[in-house]
Parts: C-alpha cells; structure tokens; sequence
C-alpha cells in the first residue's frame, strides 16, 4: 500500500509499477487525483492496482476549504481515467473515498451523486482517526480547519455509516465502509 505522499510524483512511478506487474503483486496506491494526466493515466491501465483517491467533498466550495480549487479538474481526470479504462471492473479500480468531518458531512448525498456518474468502483468511507497529538490546522477559502474540531462524535458516524449504505444502495454505488460499525 502507497498511500504516504503523492505516488505520482515518485521519479522511479514507472519501475515501482513494472516491479509489480512482473511479480504478479497487486498495488494500492492513494492520490489526490490532481495529476491523474493521460501519461500517468497510461501507467495505470489494465494493472491491478486499487487507485485511491482522495476528495472528501460534493462540492467545490468545500473541497477549497479541505485542499484547493482544483475540485473540477479532479473530477474531469477520473472520469478520464474511468472511460479509458473501460468503465467499471476495470484495473485498475477506482474508489473515491470520503472522510466524514464538521466541514463535508452534510455533503454525504452529492458525494455519492458524483461516485454514481463517474462510475467508480467503490465509494471508501473512512472515519477520520482521533488523535490527542496531531496539530493540523490552516485557513483556507474562509474556513478555519482545526483537525481535533472536525471529529464528529460516535453517534454521529454511525448515523453517516448507515446513511451511505442506504444510499449507495439506492445509487447502485459499491461502498467499503472501513468505519467498523457493521450493517445496521
């Protein structure tokens, strides 16, 4: 599993990913999607590898208040990526994967909205974990980000747990729920 830094931006991407192949092993790697080009695009096809990719929001508005205004380009390089792999069930695999903070919870429904007409592979809830010594906070496109804030108490994550199965249910979208709450 990739999944510390942007894997796009390793120089050795081409050698770590013929590594793979060659050995039959099966890669995850995470991104922010930002530099999904038609080259790395290319590197990825009909590899097994699970392409991670991180938006935690629905909205553009919210996605500048977690990372920056590139919302759209991402979207247009996975739906790029997605078509020239041949859709779904296709390596690799897409999983668009949301973190439910204060910031994007009430974004639960367009995030699956957009999971449903990118046809990704899977949607990946993960819960955003506690921690008492991480210091992440910053300002960005008027919201103050304060990680310890942005926890959502436990009631509350296994009401968004039950609320994106029913809806990914209904979207027909495949759901990893790594939040570790069971069905009901």
């Amino acid at each position: 599993n990739c999944s510390i830094g942007e894997p796009f931006m390793m120089k050795n991407l081409d050698e770590l990913l013929d590594a793979f192949s060659a050995g039959g092993k099966f890669l995850e790697m995470t991104t922010n999607g930002q530099i999904l080009t038609d080259r790395n695009i290319q590197k990825l096809l009909g590899r097994q590898i699970d392409v991670y990719v991180s938006l935690d929001a629905g909205t553009s508005e919210t996605y500048a208040k977690l990372r920056n205004t590139r919302f759209q380009p991402i979207l247009d390089n996975l739906r790029r990526l997605i078509e020239t792999k041949g859709g779904p069930n296709h390596w690799p695999k897409v999983n668009l994967v949301f973190m439910p903070m204060k910031v994007n919870v009430r974004e639960l429904d367009k995030f699956v909205e957009i999971c449903a007409e990118l046809r990704v592979d899977r949607l990946v809830l993960r819960p955003l974990n506690y921690s008492d010594k991480l210091e992440l906070n910053w300002d960005r496109a008027g919201y103050r980000f304060e990680y310890q804030h942005e926890l959502l108490p436990f009631e509350e994550l296994v009401r968004v747990s039950g609320r994106a199965a029913e809806l990914c249910r209904r979207a027909g979208v495949e759901l990893s729920d790594q939040m570790g709450f069971g069905g009901s």
